[in-house]
């Protein structure tokens, strides 16, 4: 099996989808802000998440997992993903209830509302942990389509069979979040066709950098009407801006130095504890302090990236000394 140890650039990738992801938890619950960061923030959505499922694709074809069996796979993936969102869910099911008035959250306690926000991961107790399942699920399917077929041209196929599904939605398939597998799967296959396919290209000038940058702004404000439209726009957006971000990284990722254990094996767990911390800090800083956006936005960013990676090592000194890993089976770790 392949380390993703070697692909610096990859590694820098998700570690950037992740600030990004966590910028754009980090604009105010309440308080206006102007429109320009609020039109930034919808920019930034066409394209953060996608980043990250096309980096899920890429490691999932260069390390070979399809080399572990079914029942190997779906298990370590689940300790990985599923364990975190059922039992922090669970745990933070009463405090969510209690504060609900605070958070302007309606989560009561009416049996088929927990159940949704259990199994329908966009209405979760925990709104921002959607992906933990989406991502699952996505893993395990391209699993199964890769133990079929492991060619380019299938998995090409296979984008564009997953473009033409990313287009329905409905409110029954948002249970097990399927709305989030059908509209980011295409993300991942495209992943594993850039793995696949040596993704060896010449790194591109600055030039080309910018034109796509502009590319994507350009279509992001002129097209603003139609469902069918904007969700092909936003597309486009996403590839100009992973293929951007990606060939970035590939210029930079050798005059930095990246620390795996502390990072890259340890994105989602940095995801899982930012939110819980941007929000206790978003509450204070907005609702008791009563700042404005300009001290919200940097505090809370600065919140979700630095407290996720002080609390991992506190838990690591903690389990430690204790000789117990029961938070780190919480997290996924």
């Amino acid at each position: 099996m392949k380390s993703p140890v070697e692909l610096k650039y990859i590694t820098l990738a998700q570690i950037i989808g992740c600030c990004l992801v966590i910028l754009g938890h980090s604009f105010p619950f309440v308080t206006p802000y102007p429109c320009v960061l609020m039109e930034g923030c919808r920019f930034l959505y066409t394209f953060h998440m996608p980043l990250f499922v096309w980096c899920s694709g890429f490691l999932f074809a260069h390390t070979m997992q399809t080399r572990k069996t079914f029942a190997q796979y779906a298990s370590q993936r689940a300790l990985k993903l599923l364990v975190p969102y059922f039992l922090i869910s669970l745990i933070g099911l009463v405090p969510k209830i209690l504060a609900s008035s605070v958070l302007n959250d309606t989560l009561n306690m009416d049996a088929m509302e927990i159940v949704r926000a259990f199994l329908v991961p966009r209405e979760g107790v925990w709104g921002h942990f959607w992906f933990l399942p989406m991502i699952y699920l996505i893993g395990v399917i391209g699993y199964l389509l890769d133990k079929m077929s492991k060619k380019v041209g299938t998995w090409i196929v296979i984008t564009l069979v997953a473009f033409a599904l990313s287009f329905f939605k409905s409110d029954v398939l948002g249970w097990f979040g399927v709305n989030d597998v059908l509209l980011y799967f295409m993300y991942y296959s495209m992943g594993v066709v850039s793995d696949r396919m040596a993704f060896n290209m010449k790194l591109c000038n600055w030039m080309y950098l910018v034109g796509a940058v502009l590319m994507a702004l350009a279509l992001f404000f002129t097209i603003t009407s139609g469902v069918g439209m904007i969700h092909c726009r936003n597309t486009v957006i996403a590839i100009l801006m992973i293929f951007t971000i990606v060939q970035l990284c590939r210029m930079y990722a050798d005059r930095t130095t990246i620390q795996r254990k502390s990072l890259i094996a340890q994105t989602y767990q940095i995801f899982i504890l930012s939110w819980p911390c941007q929000l206790v800090v978003g509450v204070v800083v907005e609702r008791i302090l009563h700042m404005n956006w300009m001290i919200f936005i940097p505090v809370v960013f600065v919140t979700g990236v630095v407290m996720p990676l002080i609390l991992l090592k506190l838990m690591d000194w903690l389990e430690e000394k204790i000789d117990v890993r029961y938070m780190s089976f919480i997290l996924g770790r």
